[in-house]
């Protein structure tokens, strides 16, 4: 199956920048390859994975052309400009993966793009059951089939011979400093209150992160709005629980079995005093998110997304 994807590349892919999605998007790709011809479609240049450039004189036209080459296209997140590209055409079936509301609550112009964007989708994947919940609260409407499929762990957190109980100190911050709903600054004041050292781990490698977290004795990544919570996942992976955005803490936590942590709100220093004083059982945590976020869960929910937008899109020709 010839499988076009959208969405942003990490640093190690050839990438500007990193991120969740970005990482997430990665990691869907290494498992789609294995059995399907897969392309992406960005501006920058990858010798990991095969890249389709765009024309820039014509980007409509020239999506148009391309996707209609595929059998689906994995739009990697609904508010892409892709998304919009795909909806006023639809030359093959997609299927649309919100992967945040962040760029609606960060910029409500994006609204009516994202609408759009939706439009054009078949099926809406999400990766979590609150984050589907929270599109509702904001105001959209899901008129077409829509499904959970969870991330996938990277193979960096799932690794054996983790050593969890080793020394911990302090509080780790792992994310984008400098993105406004990760309150880095509440996490900061938390820590200077409670005398206890914050370690900011942003834009590192994947192995950088997971060794920063398993020497620390929490994580505290107090986000006003997450849709996975990829971080929480990750640190649960190495034994340390975390302070951060409720829903996905609780979601988490359900799936795993186990608590792996406290929300943040609506008081950060108490979550976090009780976290770092209370007794974890770390190997149970992380057997609970290792056996649930595993690449096999994830691409097995895409492949049921793919069968069921080029289902649809059949019946409508």
């Amino acid at each position: 199956m010839r499988i076009i994807t959208v969405g942003p590349l990490p640093p190690e892919w050839g990438g500007p920048r990193p991120g969740g999605v970005a990482t997430s998007h990665r990691l869907v790709l290494e498992g789609l390859r294995k059995d399907h011809d897969v392309a992406v479609i960005t501006w920058t240049q990858s010798d990991e994975v095969d890249v389709l450039r765009p024309n820039k004189s014509d980007p409509e036209s020239w999506y148009e052309e391309q996707a209609a080459k595929a059998d689906v296209v994995l739009m990697f997140h609904v508010s892409h400009p892709w998304a919009i590209y795909h909806a006023r055409r639809k030359p093959t079936p997609a299927v649309g993966s919100v992967r945040s509301w962040s760029p609606v609550l960060e910029d409500p112009g994006k609204r009516t793009a994202t609408i759009e964007g939706i439009s054009g989708m078949e099926v809406l994947v999400f990766p979590t059951s609150h984050s589907r919940t929270q599109g509702q609260e904001l105001g959209f409407s899901y008129p077409v089939p829509t499904l959970i499929v969870r991330n996938a762990l990277a193979s960096v957190f799932v690794e054996e011979n983790f050593d969890l109980d080793q020394q911990r100190r302090g509080v780790v911050f792992a994310g984008s400093s400098s993105v406004p709903i990760k309150r880095l600054e509440v996490a900061e004041e938390a820590c200077r209150r409670l005398g206890v050292d914050l370690r900011v781990i942003s834009g590192r490698p994947q192995g950088d992160v997971r060794s920063a977290m398993l020497s620390a004795e929490a994580l505290c990544v107090p986000s006003s709005s997450e849709a996975t919570g990829n971080v929480y996942i990750e640190a649960a992976a190495c034994g340390t629980p975390s302070v951060g955005y409720g829903p996905a803490i609780n979601e988490i936590s359900r799936d795993a079995g186990l608590s792996i942590g406290e929300s943040a709100d609506p008081d950060t220093v108490e979550a976090l005093r009780r976290v770092l004083s209370a007794q974890w059982d770390r190997h149970a945590m992380r057997a609970g998110v290792v056996t649930n976020y595993t690449m096999e869960n994830t691409l097995a929910g895409y492949e049921d997304a793919f069968a069921v937008a080029i289902a649809r899109y059949k019946a409508q020709q």
